[in-house]
C-alpha cells in the first residue's frame, strides 16, 4: 500500500531481510518526537528498531510517518560505546549509499562536537522512499552487536544474499 510516497511495510520487509535478534519491528506505534524545549508522542506508521543492553542500553530507530519525512534516531547513554560502535562498523570515507552518509555524519558530528561521554542523542531526516538505502548500514550495525568484525568475510556474506 502506498500513502504520500510512503511504502507501508518497507521497514517489516527490512526488518524480515535483516532476520537478526538484534532487531524489532512495529507498526502504527507512537514514536516520540524532540524538538527543543518539549517532547510530543507521534504516531509512527513503522518502526525498525536495532538495539542492544550492554552495561547502557544503545538504540537506532528508523521511522516512517505518514505525511512526515523518515527520520533515523542514534541514541545511547554512552557516548563512549557509540564512538566506538561507529568505528568498529568501518565506514567509508566516501560512499553513494544513504545509510552510510548518514551513520558517517552521525560520526564527525561527535568528532567536531567533542560528544566524548554522557547520554548522545542524534537525528537524521530523510525523504520518504530511500528507507531501503540503510539495510547496508544496518547490517553493518547488527554485525558489530553481535560482536563480529567488518571484515572480508562480513563482505562476502552479503554476496550470498
Amino acid at each position: 500500500m502506498v500513502r504520500s510516497g510512503l511504502d507501508v511495510g518497507v521497514l517489516k520487509r527490512l526488518n524480515n531481510r535483516l532476520d537478526s535478534p538484534f532487531c524489532s519491528y512495529a507498526a502504527n506505534a507512537p514514536y516520540p518526537i524532540i524538538g527543543v524545549g518539549k517532547q510530543e508522542i507521534a504516531t509512527a506508521s513503522e518502526v525498525l528498531t536495532v538495539s542492544r543492553q550492554t552495561n547502557v542500553r544503545e538504540t537506532v530507530d528508523l521511522v516512517c510517518f505518514d505525511d512526515a519525512p523518515s527520520l533515523v534516531v542514534y541514541a545511547s547513554e554512552d557516548a563512549r560505546q557509540v564512538k566506538k560502535v561507529l568505528g568498529d562498523m568501518r565506514l567509508p570515507s566516501s560512499s553513494g549509499n544513504l545509510g552510510e552518509v548518514v551513520f558517517r555524519h552521525f560520526m564527525v558530528h561527535m568528532e567536531l562536537e567533542g560528544i566524548d561521554s554522557g547520554p548522545v542523542y542524534l537525528e537524521n531526516r530523510f525523504s520518504q522512499g530511500s528507507e531501503g538505502s540503510f539495510e547496508l548500514v544496518l547490517r553493518r550495525l547488527a554485525h558489530v552487536y553481535s560482536g563480529n568484525k567488518i571484515n572480508q568475510e562480513f563482505y562476502q556474506s552479503l554476496k550470498q544474499l
